[in-house]
C-alpha cells in the first residue's frame, strides 16, 4: 500500500494519472434493489450520477449504482438507451421518443423535426464531441447541437435500410462504429467480418473495438477498418459491453456476464442473477449493468497492476455510446 501511494504521488509530480488494473476484475458482482420492476434497457455515467432508462417511460438515477431513486420522465413511451455529454443528458425511445435534461432530474421532451408517420424507434444514443445523435430503426439517425434544442434528420451515408436496426455505438482513432442487424458500419462503409449479424454492442478499449451479438458472436478491429469474426466462447446472445478496469465486460441473456482483456480469451463470471441484462456501463470506480424487471448489477474497481494515463481532463471515454465528456448543457 505505501508502495501504491509513492508511485501515484510520482505520477502526480509528472501530471500523470496512475490507474491500478486487475485481471481478476468484475469477480464479484451484486444484486442492488432498483424501484421498478419495467424492464431496463439502457444506462449511462457522468456528472457524477448513474442514469438507467426502460419500458413505460421508467428513468432511475444514483449517484454509486447502489441506491437508486426513480425519477419523473413525463412520458409512457419505452426508453431504450441514455447518455451523457458536453454537460447534458439525453434519453431516447419508441417513436422517435427524446428526452434531454442537464441535472438527471428534470427530464423534458424533445420532438424531433421529423413527420408522424416517419417516427421510428431509436435505440442508441452518443455525443461526438458537442453534437448528439440517435440511432435506430430502419437506419433511423438524427442530430442535435444540444439535446434542448431541434433534432433533425442527419443524412448518415448508406444508413436507411428497411428492416435494420442499430443497438451499439463506439468511437476511437477518429472513428465512429455502429454495430446493429446489419452488421458493423464505419462512417456508413460496411466492414462486417464473416456475414456476422444481429451485433448488438461495441466498445472501444485496450487499442482496439470489440462488437458483440447474438450467438455469443464477435467482431474486432484494432484500426476500425480491417474488422475479424470471433467468439465470446458461449453462444447466449450478449447484449451489451464495456471497457473498465483493464477488462471488456459483455453482459446478455441469462444474466450472462463475460470478461475478456483481448477480445479473443474470454472468462464467464457469476452476475447474481439469471434475468437477461440489456445495458452496461461504467465509472471510474465501478460497473453497472441494467436488464428484465428493473434488475441491477454492479461490480467494484479492483486494483493491482498499475497503468498510467493521460491526465482525466485531456480524456473522454466513449463505450459502447456513452460518451463523457466535461463542460457545460
Amino acid at each position: 500500500m505505501q508502495c501504491e501511494v509513492m508511485l501515484k504521488w510520482m505520477m502526480g509530480l509528472l501530471g500523470l494519472h496512475v490507474v491500478f488494473t486487475s485481471s481478476y476484475a468484475q469477480v464479484t458482482w451484486s444484486t442492488v434493489g432498483a424501484p421498478t420492476t419495467e424492464t431496463l434497457w439502457g444506462v449511462a455515467y457522468g456528472g457524477g450520477q448513474f442514469v438507467a432508462v426502460g419500458e413505460k417511460g421508467v428513468i432511475l438515477t444514483s449517484p454509486d449504482a447502489r441506491k437508486w431513486t426513480a425519477r419523473s420522465s413525463g412520458t409512457d413511451a419505452w426508453l431504450l438507451h441514455v447518455a451523457y455529454g458536453d454537460g447534458c443528458y439525453a434519453a431516447v425511445g419508441e417513436t422517435d421518443t427524446i428526452l434531454a435534461l442537464a441535472d438527471a432530474i428534470h427530464w423534458q421532451r424533445v420532438d424531433p423535426n421529423v413527420s408522424s408517420s416517419g417516427k421510428e424507434r431509436l435505440n442508441v444514443v452518443a455525443v461526438n464531441r458537442w453534437i448528439f445523435f440517435a440511432y435506430g430503426e430502419n437506419g433511423e439517425t438524427v442530430s442535435a447541437e444540444r439535446p434542448f434544442q431541434p433534432w433533425r434528420r442527419y443524412p448518415y451515408p448508406g444508413n436507411r435500410r428497411d428492416g435494420s436496426w442499430w443497438r451499439g455505438y463506439a468511437r476511437g482513432f477518429e472513428k465512429t462504429v455502429l454495430a446493429g442487424s446489419i452488421g458493423i458500419q464505419v462512417y456508413g462503409t460496411d466492414r462486417t467480418p464473416g456475414g456476422l449479424r444481429n451485433l448488438e454492442g461495441v466498445a472501444f478499449g485496450n487499442l482496439r473495438f470489440l462488437a458483440v451479438g447474438a450467438g455469443g458472436g464477435t467482431a474486432m478491429s484494432m484500426d476500425g477498418e480491417s474488422w475479424e469474426a470471433g467468439s465470446a466462447g458461449s453462444s447466449t446472445a450478449m447484449r451489451g459491453i464495456a471497457h473498465f478496469n483493464g477488462l471488456f465486460v459483455a453482459v446478455g441473456d441469462g444474466g450472462a456476464v463475460l470478461t475478456s482483456p483481448d477480445g479473443r480469451t474470454w472468462v464467464a463470471r457469476s452476475s447474481s442473477t439469471q434475468r437477461g441484462l440489456r445495458g452496461i456501463v461504467a465509472s471510474a470506480d465501478t460497473v453497472a449493468a441494467v436488464g428484465e424487471m428493473g434488475t441491477v448489477v454492479s461490480a467494484p474497481w479492483v486494483g493491482l497492476a498499475p497503468a498510467v494515463v493521460r491526465p482525466m481532463e485531456s480524456v473522454s471515454e466513449e463505450e459502447g455510446g456513452t460518451t463523457v465528456f466535461v463542460g457545460d448543457c
